[in-house]
């Protein structure tokens, strides 16, 4: 079965990620991988650069578009040919009922989810030098309250930071958009440092990186030195406010999560408790009330969220976590295996078309 991509450099990290899967798949297993290949196949794989920047597209029976968000969809509902069949795969997932409900006019074969992050990570897990280094949250004395690290501005990120701005957090590390609040005192203990070209710093180094590099480090001193974390997920609807249960899991679930550390997380609508229930996650390592998380409109589940940060500041949250954080790895290896299954299957379907 051959595949073949719309655009003549297939470098792109939308596929190449699924390239990549499929390749050590087939190493591991000693079978042929499945071609991705710039000649007419049988099917074509299109991904969001793709969709974002193509007037039209040359679509086959079957297709395979590999997209961040299903939002991207929707947003090119325009380009797509309605009587010819589609196989999605993106980073996030959604209840099929979602899914049709985006997606009225579109033939599905089936969807298929992603977690790039959990690939990402689930990989260092088994190295032992970062072993070491997230086991040290597990003797953590912190000296600070909580930080939020904020990267790219949105109305719902600014109305966080100046919510946040309203409480004490003069021992606390609040940034956004690479710059740290001025009531903010705490040190600056991120290593990865906004730059207004579009490029983050790392380390303080000179060397200009492309930001999902550096982004993707995770800060042990930051983490151990932090009694909890408050954090905003990725939003797919173009920083608008989620529309939909559309749950979008990037590193900013991740990094908490591995670290053991108690986090605030202002996601979806349910965002939470489907971590919970799907995974065994609880990223408050129970520490906080996540009955918010239930609230549809955004703008009164972030104040929710948020009015719990004055109490868990005055009473610090327990240390005593580690129950919680041995289940949330196991949950984590519960999403990796979900990831890894998601893509497996994949692999078969398309063997089968």
């Amino acid at each position: 079965m051959q595949i073949h991509a719309l655009d003549s450099n297939d470098q792109r990290g939308e596929i190449d990620t699924i390239k990549r899967f499929f390749n050590l798949s087939a190493s591991i297993k000693s079978q042929t991988p499945i071609g991705w290949s710039n000649v007419t196949g049988d099917i074509l794989a299109v991904d969001w650069y793709d969709l974002s920047h193509s007037k039209s597209i040359p679509w086959k029976d079957i297709n395979v578009v590999v997209t961040e968000t299903f939002q991207q969809v929707v947003d090119a509902i325009d380009l797509f040919d309605t009587d010819r069949s589609y196989i999605l795969v993106t980073e996030s997932f959604a209840e099929p009922a979602i899914i049709n409900a985006m997606l009225p006019s579109l033939k599905i074969i089936k969807t298929f989810t992603r977690f790039v992050e959990v690939f990402e990570y689930g990989q260092h897990m088994y190295n032992p030098v970062s072993q070491y280094a997230w086991s040290q949250a597990v003797d953590r004395v912190p000296a600070h309250d909580f930080f939020c690290l904020i990267g790219r501005p949105s109305w719902l990120r600014s109305h966080m930071i100046n919510r946040l701005s309203t409480f004490d957090i003069s021992n606390s590390l609040v940034k956004y958009h690479g710059q740290q609040h001025e009531k903010s005192k705490a040190p600056d203990l991120d290593p990865v440092n906004y730059h207004p070209h579009k490029f983050y710093y790392a380390n303080n180094s000179f060397e200009e990186v492309p930001w999902l590099i550096p982004a993707k480090l995770i800060p042990t001193e930051l983490y151990k030195n932090f009694y909890f974390e408050v954090q905003h997920e990725t939003d797919p609807y173009h920083s608008k406010g989620w529309q939909t249960a559309e749950f979008h899991l990037t590193e900013k679930t991740i990094k908490p999560l591995i670290m053991g550390v108690p986090c605030l997380m202002f996601g979806a609508a349910g965002y939470n408790t489907w971590l919970k229930n799907c995974f065994d996650i609880d990223l408050s390592l129970g520490q906080f009330d996540q009955q918010f998380d239930q609230y549809p409109n955004n703008l009164q589940r972030l104040d929710l969220m948020l009015m719990q940060v004055p109490g868990l500041i005055k009473n610090k949250v327990s240390l005593n976590t580690q129950d919680q954080h041995t289940k949330n790895m196991l949950g984590f290896s519960k999403l990796r295996d979900f990831s890894f299954q998601q893509l497996r299957e994949l692999y078969t379907l398309i063997q089968s078309l």
